[in-house]
């Protein structure tokens, strides 16, 4: 048998309850909220760095992708497109740094130059990767841009 009064008693202990720790809570709201921040900060200073080195390989593994393959070449490729994808991943768990600095970030067009990578990529054609490659740089390259203007 469902007992309404018992709900609404518990109901009224949690209100009770919030209002006597109301200050704790809200004094714990705000430590976990600075230490989130601090995370994202930490997390995009380290993808500034790894960002650096991304714009720095990229031309590369483009050439390479160009005509110039080398033996190695699959396995520097897997590893950029992993670092892509960490890099997004960090750009999403970080975008309300973005947001506090008013700083822009064209999501759509990077959502859609990674897609056409990913087309390349199913494909197989390395010209096609390799196109699909130098169309992300400028959104990486305005990620760099943002990451480092939030970080100075």
């Amino acid at each position: 048998v469902y007992n309404v009064h018992n709900d609404t008693h518990k109901v009224t202990e949690f209100r009770n309850y919030l209002i006597r720790n109301r200050k704790s809570i809200h004094n714990r709201k705000d430590e976990i909220m600075e230490t989130t921040k601090l995370e994202q900060l930490e997390a995009l200073e380290t993808l500034a760095q790894f960002n650096d080195r991304l714009l720095n390989n990229l031309p590369t593994v483009m050439g390479e992708l160009s005509g110039g393959r080398k033996p190695d070449t699959d396995a520097y490729l897997k590893n950029i497109i992993e670092v892509i994808g960490w890099e997004i991943t960090v750009m999403n768990a970080t975008s309300a740094l973005f947001e506090e600095a008013s700083i822009s970030i064209d999501k759509e067009g990077f959502n859609q130059s990674v897609l056409a990578l990913n087309a390349a990529l199913a494909s197989g054609n390395d010209l096609e990767i390799a196109t699909a490659l130098g169309n992300l740089i400028p959104h990486f390259e305005t990620l760099r841009t943002a990451a480092h203007e939030i970080l100075a």
